[in-house]
């Protein structure tokens, strides 16, 4: 599959430098492989086993969805207590869920910082959580800005027409083309419920090009994912506002083949900000010469044990947030602690992951084996009664190897997701019968890659220097791009 999908990447290489692709064609999702979830490569997985069945039942729900909010949210995005005309900066961020509105999820308390010192901050957030953007509580970072899940009505029908220009986007393209591969692909992308994703796409650029005209600020930072409305909403502002500098900044971990090596210039960001010193080296590898990298610091909450090594067979087990990955963990966890009695395992789940379903499944699967526990605990109590994790993506894998654990990867063989693929060259699982091996290396052997392995997560989100990011806020200001 990792060989089918890198040949996927080479196509959409070709299809993105080509000079026919417009906006839009951009602006598509399935264009852009942020990470290698299974939710992320259903379009490519159908693409590949040539399979045209369409989950209506998913469909029927997102629509549903969506007209729920288009009648009880009428406003384009609901303020907070902002008492400015004008701001420096824009930071847009995510609302994942409603545990993480104490604190802002990317950027911690950075806007709060940049405000006592006078840089005019104000923070906008996507809402991917459960709760209509109109009923996000007080908890909110002030100054700041939700975004509604929909436009008004007249301006959603408006939206509509970008489907048919996409539609006549991608045509041109396999006009241009005679690769027969590629024709097929532009074929597959060209169906409707590939299509409907830019919707939201063209309606956040339409959210924030509002705010720009009101508040008029001279830099705009957005996460560095990899996703489409990212390079979507870089290339608009750029166009329309071109006395603004587009700031990106990778927040979280990154894996090895994320990053578009491939992008025209207008859909880069003008700076990179990394999270710590080792992602910083990798981006400066990727872009070089072509976009400006600074190493910038993680401003979200780490939890960091200072702790002595206490060795054990206990696993601590660490899956991201979909639902096909907690799954995929839940069974890989229950088979272990089935085959190796001896040692005990920990399923601590994403915060996003916490539905009833899944609780209740898990505990349902688990109630007879003593060796698997469900953790409720918290994070410090977690790494603490652990020696080993095993992971894929979750950053939560460099805060638990910064504290003392020693990271297993648990291998996906669509796509290589590991964070630590840098310096983890043979801890890594592609089966249960794998762990084996690793269970028979020595104390000592385990305890010394532990201590590498720390030192290199110990860079990965590394302490911002508050002196020196505020002479970079300065230096964005005055600088023309």
């Amino acid at each position: 599959m990792k060989k089918n999908l890198s040949k996927i990447q080479g196509l959409i290489n070709k299809i993105l430098s080509n000079k026919f692709a417009t906006d839009l064609v951009y602006c598509l999702p399935i264009f852009h492989i942020s990470k290698g979830h299974e939710d992320n490569l259903k379009p490519h997985n159908k693409f590949l086993n040539k399979n045209k069945k369409t989950n209506m039942k998913e469909m029927f729900k997102k629509f549903q969805l969506f007209l729920f909010c288009l009648f009880f949210e009428n406003k384009t995005f609901y303020k907070k207590k902002i008492n400015h005309n004008n701001f420096d900066i824009f930071l847009i961020s995510n609302i994942i869920s409603e545990n993480n509105l104490k604190e802002d999820y990317i950027f911690g308390n950075l806007a709060n910082q940049l405000n006592k010192k006078k840089i005019k901050t104000l923070s906008i957030f996507k809402n991917f959580s459960k709760i209509l953007s109109k009923k996000i509580d007080n908890r909110l970072i002030q100054p700041s800005i939700v975004l509604a899940k929909t436009a008004p009505i007249l301006k959603e029908i408006s939206f509509l027409k970008n489907i048919f220009l996409v539609k006549k986007s991608l045509n041109l393209l396999k006009k241009k083309n005679t690769n027969k591969k590629i024709i097929r692909f532009l074929n597959n992308s060209n169906r409707l419920k590939y299509i409907l994703p830019i919707l939201s796409n063209i309606r956040l650029y339409y959210q924030i090009s509002i705010l720009i005209k009101k508040y008029r600020p001279h830099t705009i930072i957005i996460t560095f994912e990899n996703h489409a409305w990212e390079r979507f909403l870089i290339k608009k502002i750029k166009s329309n506002f071109n006395n603004i500098k587009i700031v990106a900044y990778q927040f979280t971990t990154i894996s090895k083949d994320q990053y578009l090596k491939y992008s025209k210039k207008d859909y880069d960001p003008d700076f990179i900000l990394s999270s710590g010193l080792e992602p910083y080296k990798f981006l400066k590898r990727i872009y070089k010469n072509k976009v400006k990298v600074i190493n910038f610091g993680s401003y979200r909450k780490q939890v960091l044990l200072s702790r002595k090594s206490s060795y054990n067979k206990n696993f601590l087990l660490l899956p991201e947030s979909p639902v096909t990955e907690v799954n995929d963990f839940i069974q890989t966890a229950i088979n272990m602690a089935k085959k190796y009695k001896k040692c005990k395992f920990t399923l601590r789940l994403h915060p996003m992951s916490k539905s009833k379903e899944i609780v209740n499944t898990i505990k349902f699967q688990s109630v007879d084996l003593k060796n698997f526990l469900f953790s409720n605990n918290s994070l410090e109590e977690d790494l603490k009664n652990n020696f080993f994790m095993i992971y894929r993506a979750s950053s939560l894998s460099i805060t638990a190897a910064s504290s003392g654990l020693l990271p297993i990867y648990l291998s996906n063989d669509n796509f290589n997701l590991d964070p630590l693929f840098n310096i983890n060259k043979k801890y890594k699982l592609h089966s249960v019968d794998d762990l084996n091996k690793i269970l028979s290396y020595s104390k000592n052997e385990n305890i010394r890659y532990q201590k590498t392995v720390s030192h290199f997560c110990s860079n990965y989100f590394s302490k911002p220097s508050i002196k020196k990011n505020l002479k970079l806020f300065n230096y964005f200001n005055q600088t023309v791009i």
